[in-house]
């Protein structure tokens, strides 16, 4: 079946189902709570909190998009395997914040964050913290489009479709 904006039904499905396996990989031992629940399709964590070179071994789209696809919408961490912050913002799915603190030695899964994304902070209410993370600069925008082909023909560098 396709629908009007020529988009098989099956893809949809495909994508929803994506973003049951984001971060499966995960010890338990370590991470004892999934970060997607058995038999959930979306997590309750939209915020993931990372160390340095997250996303290092993920040279494909399918990370983010899998990440994206689960309810991601942010990753907090020291630095970022180079593919994995492009394909962040070339697909749109992930803001992809760096922060100069180890915030996954501070902060706790399932602590309250706030990310307010026009002042380049990441706020923890409950300790009364606020962490000051490094501007997303000229991929923001990008990202905000929804990746770089929807940017590229919201600003005229192709034409539109």
């Amino acid at each position: 079946t396709v629908s009007s904006y020529g988009v098989a039904t099956h893809q949809a499905d495909e994508y929803e189902k994506l973003g049951s396996y984001a971060m499966c990989g995960l010890p338990t031992a370590l991470y004892p709570e999934p970060y997607v629940a058995q038999g959930e399709l979306k997590t309750k964590f939209p915020i993931i909190i990372g160390g340095r070179n997250f996303g290092c071994g993920s040279s494909r789209e399918h990370a983010p998009i899998a990440m994206g696809a689960s309810g991601t919408k942010a990753v907090v961490a020291e630095s970022y395997a180079r593919i994995y912050f492009r394909n962040c913002v070339s697909t749109g799915e992930l803001y992809p914040y760096e922060t100069p603190v180890r915030l996954c030695e501070e902060i706790e899964t399932g602590e309250m964050v706030e990310l307010d994304m026009d002042n380049d902070e990441l706020r923890v209410p409950d300790k009364g913290k606020v962490y000051k993370l490094l501007p997303l600069g000229d991929a923001g925008p990008v990202i905000d489009a929804g990746g770089l082909f929807k940017y590229a023909r919201q600003t005229g560098m192709i034409a539109q479709s």
